[in-house]
């Protein structure tokens, strides 16, 4: 698993490559919410195009981390394209949630319109 985060402004860009399993979600969950804790920090995309693997516990780190954006008063989204991930976030539920986006250039132009 590689982990990436960037900010622009106050969006947190998480792009995450490799496998998201027991093991990687809780690296991620601990490195995000120092990031979501952050004054700056208001709106979150999670950049899954370049994820090969994903169980349940990534779903639990994702759906928990929308709920902190929630608190901050944010919008958060999901890039995956059109993968078996995107599949399982569906069947998950996760698109009621957080919306996909096509990429996360597509988050940005939307949020700083």
């Amino acid at each position: 698993m590689q982990l990436e985060m960037k900010k622009k402004g106050n969006l947190l860009i998480v792009k995450v490559n490799g496998e998201l399993d027991h093991h990687s979600s809780d690296t991620i969950r601990r490195k995000v919410d120092q990031e979501l804790m952050s004054v700056s920090i208001k709106h979150g995309v999670f950049d899954f195009s370049e994820l090969s693997f994903m169980d349940s516990s990534g779903i639990g780190m994702l759906v928990g981390r929308y709920r902190i954006v929630q608190q901050l008063g944010g919008r958060m989204w999901v890039v995956c394209g059109e993968s078996h991930i995107s599949r399982i976030l569906e069947m998950a539920g996760i698109y009621r949630l957080i919306p996909k986006a096509t990429s996360v250039d597509e988050v940005i132009k939307e949020l700083f319109k």
